[in-house]
Parts: C-alpha cells; structure tokens; sequence
C-alpha cells in the first residue's frame, strides 16, 4: 500500500500536518482552465461522494490533515470518510465563506463545523475590512463574539485573509484572541492583496504561526517548486487542492520530499495552546 510521509507540527497546541488536502478545489475549481474549473466544481460540488471518494484514498495513504470551508455539502463528505476509515482526522476549518444566509454564516458555519471536531478554526471576510478602515469598538465586540464561538467549540481561532499586508499588523495588535493566519502564499505573488512584497513582510514579522494557500497559484506553479519556496519561508503548514487520486499522490510526493530533503527552514512562528 502507498504511504506519503508528512511530518506534522505543533500548531496552536494542536498536531498539524504540515501538508493539507484543501477544499478550494471542490468549490472553486481552482484551475487557470477555465472549462477544467467549471468541470472541477460539477464533478465535487454537484457529486460530494467524490469528495468522500477522494479523502478516503488521501486518509489510506497516511494523509489525514484537511482544510475544508464549514458548508454542509464539505462537512457532511469528510464525515463519511471519517466514518468509512475510523481514521483520526485533523481539520482546519473556514467558517463564513458560503452556504449559509449571510445575516449570520458564521454562527451557523462554526455550529455546523463543530461535527467534525476541528482543531483550528478561522473566519474569512470577518476583518478584511481592516484594509481601508480602523478597528471601531463596534467591529471589535463583533469579531469577538465570532472568536468566542469557535472557543466554544473547542477549536482554537484563527483568521483567514486575502490580505495580508493589511490585516495581519493590525490583527496583532488588537490583542484579539487570533492564533494563526490562514492566507494565500506562494511565489508567484497570486492572491497576495495588494503585492507579494507587502504580504511576504507582513507574514514574516508576525509571531504567530501561518498557514499557506493557494501554493500553486491555481495549477501555474509545479508542486515541488510551490513547496520549496513556501517551507524555505517557514510556514507552519500549507493548504493545497487536488482534483483527482493522481494530482493527490504527485502533489503530496513533492511535498514529502521537500520536507525530508532539508530544505525547510524552521517554522517562523509558534502560539502554542492558543496562547499569543
């Protein structure tokens, strides 16, 4: 039987896997081939068995870290595969992205997260706003009512963002109870609002730990290239989508070898048990 040994880490007081399968892939399609992009979110979105399918296999080959967004359809498939190989998984889940009336996703996401148990998880959209405007008290009491419900779920929270040059400063000195950054990462700079040099000073003068998105610029850059560049910079960890039991063994293999070639640099940044 194959097996793709990824070391983990301790992030948050949690054992990671430095390596991810992410669900970007089920939703997004996340492809610069924009027909193989629509064909990948039919294919998850439309048939979550295939997800199930897909995790079983990850699960078989010793891959048990997933970063999934908290929609029923995601939550209710990982379960499954849960269930069909009583494995101990480790999630690190999004909450507020999609599928939930948006009065109050983030209540209903992190409520219906909390099924699968997650070690980490991490509101998206929820301080984007700091890019432009200043953290009022209003905005503060409503984050934290957000944070205390992930505590409430025995998760520890984090934050997700887009951008990282904007929200992380300002993150870290709020003094919210944030843990971690979820934030797209890679070398060609994609996603990485408003500019790659701007986000990589952000991401390597915070003390907390950050975990990457986004490493192969949505299929651009080759797997084993994302990843040396991205444990080179010390991440705790990196989130990636695959699409097919192919893409899963590739991407992975790459990333096991990177990691057992010495050429990761010791992760930047530790909060251990979700203490700044």
């Amino acid at each position: 039987m194959r097996r793709i040994e990824i070391p983990s880490a301790d992030i948050c007081g949690a054992e990671i896997p430095r390596v991810l399968v992410g669900n970007s892939t089920f939703y997004y399609g996340t492809s610069y081939n924009p027909v193989k992009a629509v064909w990948r979110r039919i294919k998850f979105f439309h048939f979550p068995k295939n997800i199930t399918k897909l995790v079983v296999k990850a699960i078989s080959w010793g891959l048990t870290g997933i970063q999934l967004f908290a929609h029923p359809k995601f939550v209710d498939a990982v379960e499954k595969a849960e269930v069909a190989t009583d494995a101990d998984v480790h999630i690190v889940a999004t909450a507020g992205t999609l599928g939930f009336p948006r009065t109050k996703p983030y209540a209903s996401e992190i409520e219906y997260a909390a099924k699968l148990e997650p070690e980490l998880v991490a509101p998206w959209l929820i301080a984007d706003f700091l890019r432009k405007k200043a953290l009022t008290e209003r905005r503060r009491r409503e984050i934290e009512e957000v944070l205390g419900l992930i505590r409430g779920i025995g998760a520890v929270p984090g934050i997700s963002t887009h951008y990282p040059a904007d929200v992380i400063p300002k993150i870290d000195e709020s003094g919210l109870d944030v843990n971690f950054y979820l934030v797209p990462i890679n070398k060609m700079g994609f996603y990485m609002h408003p500019n790659k040099q701007t986000a990589l000073e952000a991401i390597r003068r915070t003390k907390k730990p950050v975990i990457a998105t986004k490493p192969l610029a949505w299929g651009r850059i080759p797997p084993k290239e994302a990843f040396e560049f991205l444990f080179e910079e010390g991440v705790a960890s990196v989130a990636v989508g695959v699409a097919s039991e192919k893409e899963l063994f590739e991407t992975f293999s790459a990333a096991s070898e990177v990691l057992r070639s010495g050429r990761s640099s010791p992760i930047r940044a530790y909060a251990k048990h979700g203490i700044p």
